[in-house]
């Protein structure tokens, strides 16, 4: 099949690492992968990581009245290309998509909703839209599944299709073993959004476990989004105030994710809302247990107490409690185990086989 990804921003984040590995993974498995990245700037070194076999197509993006131009260049790479997939990521575009169904009628067109709340946001006309224009809607998980039902779609219109890694980035942890006495590290890797992703929390959270006497070492890793530009300031000075300049690090977009990984004693994520949480899934694959929000799509990752824990979200004392708990009893936690929990319910293998099967069907 002939499958073209078409993505509106390609700066570092989970949708962007995911589009590469999904990309890189159809054409391992023999299909004719073609991703158009339309955006004025974008992510050159993420761009460096799609494999030679998949096809690179780059748009330059107008302002309204010119996209026209855009949109007759696409048209013109899925009749050159003889496309037969189109798979979209960007809901609030439904109208732009419909006129390229409308030029290419035979084109089977589909949409991942990458999060919850993320359908429920969109306008009564592009809800109307995604179950005209588009052959399936792709959940990323059953709450974002949910999501997208209670807004009118019918359920035989959405499959869930979890998100997948690419674990051949992610090696297994080998020898693990943590002495007594020293630092525990502790990471979250995300956008630097606390009003989703829950970094302040973990602030918080890090500060009432230092009262206590334990010796943190925690590493932030990710920039911050165009909507909340001033988020690191904010948790620098949160930092200050909590007097933790030292424990904690905001390190701003992380290139090598896995090294930072393996200097890891404990994975969390704090977010107030997830659609699915492939980060988490990243730090699993490596044998790290996680501690995790007791959110709708990212409990759905942290399954069971073998893997980690899960508190209830926006609460910093139950955050440092379930962190002390996963401290105490860092020993019961199995490497194998929690590796082999993420890679067999979560390899990119499994989800782009996955697709290529809704594709066909």
């Amino acid at each position: 099949m002939n499958i073209l990804n078409i993505l509106f921003d390609f700066h570092p984040g989970g949708v962007e690492r995911l589009a590469v590995d999904v990309a890189n993974q159809l054409a391992r498995q023999g299909q004719n992968s073609y991703v158009c990245i339309i955006s004025n700037e974008y992510s050159r070194e993420l761009v460096a990581q799609f494999s030679p076999q998949v096809q690179l197509i780059f748009l330059k993006r107008y302002n309204n009245f010119r996209k026209i131009h855009y949109l007759l260049q696409l048209n013109k790479v899925i009749r050159h290309n003889k496309i037969e997939i189109m798979h979209i990521h960007q809901g609030v575009l439904l109208s732009f998509y419909m006129l390229v169904k409308l030029m290419n009628p035979g084109l089977k067109i589909y949409y991942t909703v990458h999060d919850t709340y993320l359908f429920t946001e969109l306008s009564k006309k592009n809800k109307l839209l995604a179950g005209l224009v588009c052959r399936k809607l792709v959940a990323i998980s059953d709450a974002v599944k949910e999501d997208i039902a209670k807004n009118g779609i019918k359920e035989t219109k959405i499959v869930r299709i979890y998100n997948g890694v690419d674990f051949s980035r992610f090696d297994i942890r080998e020898n693990y073993n943590r002495k007594e006495g020293d630092l525990v590290a502790i990471t979250n890797a995300a956008r630097l959004y606390p009003a989703k992703k829950g970094q302040d929390i973990l602030i918080k959270a890090v500060s009432l476990l230092k009262q206590e006497g334990y010796r943190l070492r925690v590493n932030l890793a990710g920039g911050p989004v165009p909507d909340d530009p001033d988020a690191m300031k904010r948790m620098q000075d949160l930092c200050k105030e909590w007097g933790l300049e030292e424990e904690v690090k905001i390190l701003g977009n992380v290139d090598n994710i896995p090294d930072l990984l393996e200097q890891t004693d404990i994975f969390v994520m704090a977010s107030r809302f997830e659609g699915f949480g492939i980060a988490a899934v990243e730090a699993m694959g490596m044998g790290i247990p996680c501690v995790a929000s007791n959110i709708a799509g990212l409990n759905e990752v942290i399954d069971s107490d073998m893997v980690g824990r899960l508190f209830s979200p926006g609460d910093e004392k139950e955050l440092a409690a379930s962190l002390k708990y996963v401290i105490e009893h860092i020993d019961s936690y199995q490497v194998d185990e929690i590796a082999l929990n993420a890679r067999c319910r979560f390899s990119i293998e499994n989800m782009a086989g996955r697709l290529v099967n809704v594709y066909g069907s």
